[in-house]
């Protein structure tokens, strides 16, 4: 339930868990964690070591979170302060924020988030400079096909910048390649078999293929998993978000702003039929 924002909401997405490490199948995160400290009110406080934002967009909201196999709270990006009847939460290495007591009887919590993002100039104009933390991190790669790279190469010869570059291979897959809930990639290499035989799949394929070019070209690049918005129930005023709104897609590290929103998915993923009644909505 959103209780305070702007007037014009962007697409909400309830940031759950991102991934560092890719062996060529599966994604995975070990990067350690710390302790959230709390505020003079009580409530966690998460910090934002990237970059402190010059503007904000203040979106206050209220999560009441089934029973879920997950212990990834879900927050809309960039998310401040946390309260709750939480003994503890966590950041880890991807800046998801983890709750270690197992969630059996679901969860009700409050958050602010800061909605503000950096112009497309702004983004276009960022230092290459990358720490050696994030893009050690964040560009790591297992041995695959060339012809990832070389293909990543060829999408983006005439992009100029990171931000331009991974427009282009956003772009890309989002017009060249169909979407389907089939697993039919296959093989040792199953991002080389979606990209250069398969040609369609699910949103994990083409978060990973995203990420791993953006990679490949030495920028660093995570895959993120959650929800997108849900449905809005206008009796009750409050976001409706089922299993069939859970998403993944990608985050682009830019030196001094920090990470940044990208879906390659088509359209045909990332909306559909999930109309309701509005008896259903009562």
């Amino acid at each position: 339930k959103i209780t305070d924002g702007p007037r014009n909401l962007p697409v909400l997405r309830w940031r759950g868990k991102a991934f560092a490490y890719f062996d060529g199948h599966t994604w995975s995160d070990n990067t350690g964690s710390r302790i959230l400290d709390r505020n003079l009110a009580g409530d966690f406080v998460v910090p934002r070591d990237n970059y402190i934002p010059a503007v904000r967009e203040v979106l206050r909201y209220s999560v009441l979170l089934e029973p879920i196999g997950a212990n990834a709270l879900f927050l809309a990006p960039e998310p401040e302060t946390i309260a709750g009847r939480f003994r503890m939460l966590e950041l880890d290495g991807t800046d998801s924020v983890i709750n270690r007591e197992n969630n059996y009887a679901g969860l009700r919590y409050d958050a602010v988030s800061n909605l503000a993002t950096p112009s497309i100039e702004r983004l276009r104009t960022a230092s290459q400079d990358y720490p050696a933390a994030v893009s050690g991190l964040f560009c790591s790669l297992p041995r695959m096909d060339p012809n990832i790279k070389k293909l990543a190469q060829e999408i983006t010869q005439r992009s100029p910048t990171p931000f331009d570059k991974a427009i282009a291979i956003e772009n890309h897959l989002r017009t060249k390649y169909g979407y389907t809930l089939e697993m039919a990639a296959t093989g040792p290499d199953p991002i080389a078999d979606f990209l250069f035989r398969v040609r369609k799949g699910h949103c994990e394929y083409f978060a990973s293929a995203m990420t791993v070019m953006v990679r490949s070209l030495g920028i660093p690049a995570r895959e993120v998993s959650g929800f997108l918005s849900g449905e809005y129930n206008d009796i009750n005023q409050q976001y409706v978000v089922r299993a069939g709104d859970a998403h993944t897609w990608v985050e682009v590290y830019f030196p001094g702003y920090g990470w940044m929103t990208f879906d390659p998915t088509p359209a045909a993923g990332t909306t559909g039929e999930r109309g309701l009644s509005s008896l259903t909505k009562y």
